[in-house]
């Protein structure tokens, strides 16, 4: 092979190789919405200093904060799974989180710290890796006040679809009560 073929099978190489990291990210997330299992997660309350950056929102979900009344896996910071599972109500909640990947069932992958209250109990915050929803900018500010409002009043739910597969994990849509947050804000606006 002369040089000239072994520049451009590298380059070649190079370029493959920079087209399927994207291509498999985008892969995972859509196979995650097409074939994952549907989770409704409850929004907490947002926080009012908490701003858009750009053309998403950081949500707060009611599950980041979990406490057990077994003993922290791994004190501190680490990278566990995640297992939902479906309540008697509308809205999923943690069944589990284990230190290794889950042989049956659904479960994401996320970074949580733990700490324990007494000897038996112990409290997680997970770094979800959903807490970003993306939406059209012109509709991001209205949005955002609908949501902290709306968080505020406990007689109206405020909550996001999420699905999980294969230890992925991706948000369809975020509602208030049973609508789509872009369609009342669409609605707010054209009056």
């Amino acid at each position: 092979m002369t040089k000239k073929q072994i520049y451009t099978a590298a380059f070649i190489i190079i370029a493959l190789i920079q087209l399927a990291v994207p291509a498999k990210m985008i892969w995972e997330s859509e196979d995650a919405l097409l074939q994952g299992d549907r989770h409704l997660l409850k929004l907490a309350p947002f926080d009012p200093n908490d701003p858009f950056r750009g053309k998403y929102i950081n949500l707060r979900f009611e599950i980041a904060q979990y406490s057990s009344d077994s003993p922290c896996l791994v004190e501190g910071k680490s990278n566990q799974y995640v297992s939902l599972t479906h309540d008697e109500g509308r809205f999923s909640r943690i069944s589990q989180i284990n230190h290794g990947k889950p042989s049956t069932g659904e479960y994401f992958s996320t970074s949580l710290y733990c700490y324990s209250i007494d000897n038996d109990k112990s409290q997680y915050d997970l770094l979800l890796p959903f807490q970003k929803y993306y939406m059209e900018e012109s509709l991001a500010e209205g949005a955002e006040r609908l949501a902290r409002n709306n968080s505020r009043d406990t007689t109206t739910d405020v909550y996001a679809e999420v699905y999980i597969y294969q230890g992925n994990a991706r948000i369809k849509q975020v509602f208030i009560g049973d609508q789509k947050i872009e369609d009342l804000v669409s609605e707010s606006l054209n009056k």
